[in-house]
C-alpha cells in the first residue's frame, strides 16, 4: 500500500488554459495551441524549441523557498521527448529533468538543485521527433506532504447515473450522464505539538496551511491521483475521550477539474 501524499506551499502554477503570458524559442519554435480549456499542446517538426514565459510574465520565485517542480505531460508518438528548464534572473539556467518521453499521462516531480536565486522563466521543450507534447499542469512548489497517520481514505468519484422508469418496459433504463467533481476524504489521528511524518510542520500546523492554498495541490493515492483544493466545511479537529491519541482530523479535497468532458472522462487520465 502506497501511502497518501499531498502537495504544498505553491509558489507558481499554471494549468495551462491560456497562452496569452507565453512565446516560443529555439532552433525551430514549436507552435502552440489550448486544448479544452486546460492543456498546452506543443506541435512541431523534429527540430528543438520550447515554450517559455514572456519577460512581462516572469515568475520572480525563489529557488531556495520553492525547491520543487512537479508537471504532467503526455507525447504523441514514442519518438517524441521533452525536457523542462528553469532560466534564473542571472541568465543562467538548470535542466530539471533530462529527456523523456511518454505515450500516457505521467506525473514528474523534480527538485530543482541550483539554490539563492530568482526563477524569472520556466521552459516546455519538444526534442527528437516530429509530433506533439501535451501539458496539464506544471508547479513550482515548498515540498510534498505523506499522510502517516490516517485511518481512512474514502475516494468518491460520484458517478450521475440514474435510473430511469420507461413506460411499457419491464425494467428501468440507466443514463450515464457523466460525474461531477470526485470528493476525497481522509481522516486519522494526531497530536499535538507532534510533528508530521519527518517534517518541520506540527500536525495541526500543516492541515491549517493546507486549508489556507490558494491554488490547486497534486493529491497521489492508490485509489486516484488528482488535483485537488481544500473544501473549509469538511475540515475538522474532534477530540474522544476513548481515544489514545485523543485529538482526531478529519479533511475533505475536491477535485479541481475545468477541462472538457472529452479530455477528463476516462480513468485513465488520474492514474498517474
Amino acid at each position: 500500500m502506497t501511502l497518501p501524499t499531498t502537495t504544498y506551499g505553491v509558489g507558481w502554477q499554471d494549468d495551462f488554459g491560456d497562452k496569452t503570458n507565453y512565446e516560443t524559442g529555439g532552433t525551430a519554435p514549436p507552435t502552440l495551441t489550448v486544448v479544452s480549456n486546460t492543456l498546452f499542446n506543443i506541435e512541431y517538426d523534429g527540430n528543438s524549441g520550447y515554450v517559455s514565459n514572456k519577460d512581462s510574465a516572469h515568475l520572480d520565485i525563489s529557488s531556495t523557498l520553492y525547491p520543487k517542480v512537479v508537471f504532467r505531460y503526455k507525447t504523441s508518438n514514442a519518438n517524441v521527448r521533452t525536457r523542462v528548464q528553469v532560466v534564473f534572473s542571472d541568465g543562467s539556467n538548470e535542466y530539471v529533468t533530462g529527456v523523456i518521453g511518454s505515450t500516457t499521462w505521467v506525473t514528474v516531480t523534480a527538485s530543482i538543485s541550483t539554490t539563492g536565486k530568482t526563477i524569472d522563466h520556466i521552459r516546455l521543450y519538444v526534442l527528437t521527433a516530429a509530433g506533439n507534447v501535451y501539458f496539464d499542469f506544471a508547479s513550482l512548489y515548498m515540498g510534498t506532504q505523506t499522510f502517516h497517520n490516517y485511518d481512512l481514505l474514502d475516494v468518491n468519484p460520484r458517478v450521475k447515473s440514474p435510473l430511469i422508469g420507461i413506460p411499457g418496459r419491464d425494467t428501468d433504463v440507466t443514463q450515464m450522464l457523466g460525474r461531477t467533481n470526485t470528493i476525497i476524504t481522509i481522516e486519522g489521528p494526531m497530536r499535538s505539538g507532534k510533528t508530521w511524518g519527518g517534517s518541520n510542520l506540527t500536525y495541526g500546523e500543516f492541515l491549517m496551511r493546507l486549508l489556507a492554498e490558494k491554488k490547486f495541490q497534486w493529491f497521489t493515492s492508490d485509489q486516484g491521483c488528482f488535483k485537488v483544493t481544500p473544501v473549509p466545511e469538511g475540515f475538522h479537529f474532534r477530540q474522544s475521550k476513548d481515544s489514545d491519541y485523543q485529538l482526531h482530523y478529519s479533511l475533505v479535497l475536491r477535485e479541481y477539474d475545468v477541462g472538457d468532458a472529452s479530455v477528463f472522462g476516462s480513468p485513465g487520465w488520474y492514474g498517474k
